[in-house]
């Protein structure tokens, strides 16, 4: 079975959906929504009938904070990091990702994502990431965004340096490890990122795909993408990067 957490702040609507699909997968074990001091009390009453072991943290301590606890609950060899405004699709989407993880032996990996309809983002249906690559001045981003579904090079299964947190599985021996998510990123991005580094055994897995409106559970007063140039500069300065993009397009 696979242990999944997903953090939440409000946005009810998309976080219904997200358990939704995700009760609905091949070998989900439980799913724990972690409430990162939502107001009010919606989400604490969804939780009391929904198929999901709520936590609600103490205070508002961001993505980094709620899957820090929620990763504490987990007992599966491998959970999977899922942001409430994604939806896997079909129903082998969640064992897709780490079965295939697991057959090739690595401690990261993420699925294809592909823009929800009504996505501010991109066109429904379109690519939003197929992996996390560096550009020549070490700025993370993602290749392939905004094309096909079925575009070749999105289509191949390939160790990367990096896949986004929006839907991330671990192994969660390898995540206790190396100490999960650095609090240095706390709140805010690039968390993903830098874990993925840390890990070094990254895998891009494309047959599992999944919806992501991309941003979505982003509201008024709990913008995280605030600090993104900080945390881009704390991001270059501890790994030096280098631009990686021959890993998408070839040398």
């Amino acid at each position: 079975m696979i242990d999944v957490i997903v953090p939440v702040y409000g946005q009810l609507p998309l976080v219904a959906q997200c358990v939704d699909c995700l009760a609905a997968q091949h070998k989900v074990g439980r799913i724990f929504l972690v409430d990162d001091c939502s107001p009010g009390s919606e989400i604490a009453s969804y939780a009391s009938t929904a198929p999901v072991h709520y936590l609600r943290m103490s205070e508002n301590t961001g993505f980094v904070g709620s899957v820090t606890v929620g990763m504490k609950e987990v007992e599966t060899e491998y959970a999977v990091l899922v942001n409430s405004d994604t939806a896997p699709i079909g129903k082998y989407a969640l064992h897709r990702l780490v079965y295939t993880m697991h057959e090739n032996d690595m401690h990261v990996a993420g699925p294809k994502l592909l823009f929800m309809r009504g996505s501010k983002y991109g066109k429904g249906g379109t690519i939003q990431h197929a992996g996390v690559a560096f550009d020549p001045d070490g700025i993370p981003y993602h290749p392939f965004m905004h094309l096909h579904r079925d575009t070749k090079a999105a289509n191949i299964r390939r160790r990367v340096n990096a896949v986004s947190g929006a839907v991330m599985a671990v192994n969660t021996e390898a995540w206790h490890a190396l100490g999960g998510f650095d609090q240095a990123f706390a709140p805010g991005v690039y968390e993903d990122v830098d874990f993925c580094l840390r890990s070094g055994k990254v895998l891009y897995v494309p047959r599992s795909e999944w919806w992501h409106v991309m941003h979505g559970s982003q509201v008024k007063g709990n913008n995280l993408f605030s600090k993104s140039e900080e945390h881009l500069g704390k991001l270059q300065r501890k790994w030096g990067i280098k631009c990686d993009e021959e890993i998408y397009y070839g040398a």
